[in-house]
Formats: C-alpha cells, structure tokens, sequence
C-alpha cells in the first residue's frame, strides 16, 4: 500500500478510536487546544482531529513529537505500538522519568547516567 493510500480518511478502528482519546485527553490535561498541538507539531488542526477520532495514524516521528509536548510516553497513546516491546522494564522506567521530569531533574538524571557509563 502507499504512503498517499495508507493517509487517506478512513473508518476508524475500535482500537485507534481508543488511541485518538488517549490523546485528546493527555492534551486536554495539558490544558492544549487542537490548534495548540497543531502548531506545536507543524500540522493542521484538521489533522489533529482526524487523529484524535482514528480516522487517520499518527505518524511514529508525530507521536514522538506528540508525545514530548504532553510528556506522556508513546506506549500511553499506543499500548500495542511496537515500540513497547524494545524496551525492557528498566528501560521504560528510566525514559518514564526523563519524560517527565522538568528541566534541571532531567539534566541531573542524565548527568547522573553519564557517569555512571564512564565508571564501567
């Protein structure tokens, strides 16, 4: 299938209905309009709300993107996602804490883990 076949609307899903309200309401919480995430991301509102009903995918790189705006993790949008699968428990947990911690936490964190490399 095309890319230009792959985006065209479509009838959602169960499951990606399900991610669009994961999303929607992570950006709800944040307080994000449609326009907000729109801009952020460099999309059109139309976009967000084709995403936000399943009618399209979000895009891995949006959904990155998506994510670090909302500071959710991809796999809190996308729980089947392969993504999930590379990381072990450890992992998601380390990514979890970068995700969310504010700015000079995650400086710390990070300084903390470079260290730690250069020990070993």
């Amino acid at each position: 299938m095309s890319e230009s076949e792959e985006t065209k609307l479509r009838e959602p899903t169960p499951y990606d209905k399900e991610c669009g309200q994961r999303m929607k309401a992570m950006a709800k919480s944040r307080a994000l309009s449609q326009n907000a995430v729109a801009d952020a991301l460099g999309v059109s509102q139309g976009m967000v709300s084709h995403w936000y009903t399943g009618r399209k995918r979000i895009t891995l790189d949006k959904l990155a993107d998506f994510c670090k705006l909302v500071k959710c993790l991809p796999w809190d949008i996308d729980p089947e996602s392969v993504i999930s699968e590379v990381f072990d428990k450890e992992e998601k947990r380390i990514f979890t804490l970068l995700r969310t911690a504010d700015p000079a936490r995650r400086e710390l964190i990070l300084e903390f883990l470079q260290g730690q490399n250069q020990a070993e």
